[in-house]
């Protein structure tokens, strides 16, 4: 790979790896409701229990733990491009460095 599809990848990853924390960021939890449930001056009882354990808290821990994969999984993605373009620019300095050295060599030949 290229280095500047290399780092062009590295820019598209960063940009929707920033995306999705905000998107995270604006997506409301259910954290505050569920403390509400069973306070005093909400709704309690046996239902109330029975709601939250039952329905709200896994959906609760799906949302979290979706984007929690998906930024994981786009986190590992960019250090991947990352290695990916330093290792094109190693590369591209490497034969730049052989190109230069083959040149001088066949200069100075008689």
């Amino acid at each position: 790979m290229d280095v500047q599809t290399a780092d062009a990848r590295v820019q598209e990853l960063t940009a929707l790896l920033r995306q999705v924390r905000h998107a995270r960021a604006e997506v409301p939890t259910l954290a505050r409701p569920l403390r509400a449930i069973g306070q005093r001056g909400t709704w309690t009882g046996a239902a109330a229990d029975r709601l939250r354990h039952d329905h709200l808290d896994p959906l609760d821990r799906r949302l979290r733990s979706g984007f929690d994969r998906l930024e994981a999984e786009l986190q590992e993605d960019l250090q991947h491009a990352v290695r990916t373009a330093t290792a094109a620019r190693d590369a591209e300095a490497s034969a730049a460095t052989e190109a230069a050295t083959e040149a001088a060599r066949r200069a100075a030949a008689p």
